[in-house]
């Protein structure tokens, strides 16, 4: 991902909407020409509320309101960049450069299912096949580049579907990361632990996406109890990422069902060999 596209979320942050958004033009002209149009826009609409403010035509309450939606909409296209970029620099695709490389495997899972992930994990290591593992979850800022960059570098990802992994923003955040990469289905491993077998229920499932409405419903009513609006751009950025996992966890959980997974006390009996089977044939690469 180019430089200054990286750059942008840490401007936003510190209010530097006006840097922010001649970074993102500039990254638009070079990589993205079709938003140019909408960049250039977006500053010009940041040029006349500040103009209205100084002249007193708008009030400041009126003003950090206008001027969060506009940052708001500039993380939006950050995520569309780095979504249609697959994490890596402009211009580069992702994929394995040598049939090598696809014997790394990520695993996706939530910190709080570690004891089963390694168990996974050993399993897999005594079949050679090493599992790429973050010891901590990472947040919202750090890990996009990371995380699509390990993608691409490792080949196939192994999801760990639970309740907690279906529960948690920074999970479904990679689940909608990995939903982006072009080779989606080829690349995804689930394992489905026993808490998350409501999914194969339509009507339980429904509660999964239950949770997430009732997330963004309880994050707009903090927002709306709030008297002075200025300066949380952050907050309405988070917002529409929970609304985008709410949106997107009906999708994600249906991919998961049509891979046809083993129960996962039949997946443990079977030491993960039909996973295993089919990462090591990924790894293999293409037949000739």
């Amino acid at each position: 991902m180019a430089e200054e596209l990286g750059r942008v979320p840490d401007l936003v942050e510190h209010n530097d909407l006006d840097q922010a958004v001649g970074l993102l033009l500039v990254y638009a002209r070079r990589s993205c020409k079709r938003f140019v149009g909408e960049i250039v826009m977006l500053r010009g609409q940041l040029t006349n509320i500040q103009t209205e403010f100084r002249k007193g035509t708008i009030s400041r309450e009126e003003f950090h309101k206008d001027r969060s939606k506009l940052a708001m909409a500039v993380l939006e296209l950050v995520d569309i960049f780095v979504e249609e970029s697959g994490g890596a620099d402009a211009g580069e695709k992702i994929e394995s450069k040598d049939p090598a490389d696809r014997k790394g495997i990520y695993i996706s899972y939530a910190w709080a299912d570690r004891a089963e992930v390694d168990l996974i994990d050993r399993v897999f290591e005594r079949q050679g096949i090493m599992l790429m593992r973050d010891k901590k979850e990472v947040s919202y800022k750090g890990d996009i580049r990371e995380f699509m960059q390990k993608l691409g570098d490792g080949g196939a990802v192994v999801v760990i579907v639970s309740d907690n992994y279906l529960k948690s923003k920074h999970c479904m955040h990679e689940a909608l990361m990995l939903m982006a990469h072009r080779d989606f289905i080829e690349r995804v491993y689930p394992i489905v632990l026993n808490t998350a077998a409501r999914i194969y229920d339509s009507k339980q499932s429904i509660e999964y996406i239950d949770y997430w409405e009732k997330q963004v419903m309880r994050l707009n009513e903090k927002v709306r109890t709030l008297k002075n609006i200025a300066n949380i751009d952050r907050i309405y950025a988070d917002v529409n990422r929970v609304q985008r996992i709410r949106d997107a966890i009906d999708a994600f959980m249906n991919v998961i069902q049509s891979r046809n997974c083993l129960n996962y006390d039949d997946l443990v009996r079977a030491e993960f060999k039909p996973v295993i089977d089919a990462i090591t044939k990924f790894a293999q690469g293409p037949t000739p």
